[in-house]
Parts: C-alpha cells; sequence; structure tokens
C-alpha cells in the first residue's frame, strides 16, 4: 500500500519483483498529495511509477479488480481438481 514514505522507487521494485518471479501485484491508494494524511502520495511519485509500469507493457497486466476476479476464478476452475491452485495461493502468501 502507498502511504507517504513510499518512493516511486520503491513502488518500482515492487512491481519488478512481481515480474521476476510471476507473482500478482495490487497496488492501493487511499489519497494524493494530502498534507499530514499517512496513506496519501505524491502526485509527482504516482506519475514517476505509472511510467515505470508503462515501460513493462507487454511484461505485465494492468486489470481492474473485476478482471483480476474473474483471472482468479479461472484458474480456480482450471486447478480445482488438484491441490496446485492451493499451493500456488500459498506460496505467494509465504513470499
Amino acid at each position: 500500500m502507498w502511504d507517504a514514505w513510499t518512493t516511486a522507487r520503491i513502488a518500482d521494485k515492487w512491481v519488478d519483483k512481481a515480474i521476476n518471479q510471476n507473482l500478482w501485484l495490487i497496488e492501493v491508494f487511499h489519497a494524493m498529495n494530502l498534507r499530514h494524511y499517512p496513506y496519501s502520495c505524491s502526485e509527482s511519485a504516482l506519475k514517476e511509477h505509472l511510467s515505470h509500469i508503462r515501460s513493462k507493457q507487454g511484461e505485465i497486466d494492468n486489470l481492474t479488480v473485476s478482471e483480476t476476479i474473474e483471472q482468479i476464478q479461472e484458474i480456480y476452475r482450471a486447478d480445482h481438481h488438484s491441490n496446485s491452485f492451493l499451493k500456488r495461493a500459498t506460496s505467494l502468501t509465504e513470499g
């Protein structure tokens, strides 16, 4: 989650790690440019980070919450007869 201490450089590392380790990354933003609010990010940091994400086009999927849920459901349907889905979900949370 972005907060007042998150820089674009930090968030870019989250993206790169997700790509390199084939992980899901969910970024949450609560506010922008609100002084004295700990869960606010700066507009400039966000723009810089979004530029980094655009530079990774083809390496990542940028999905809405609905699209993400749909993909998870597809994975679950494909894997529900085996434990592979559970193993994959467990490895992400331990990660």
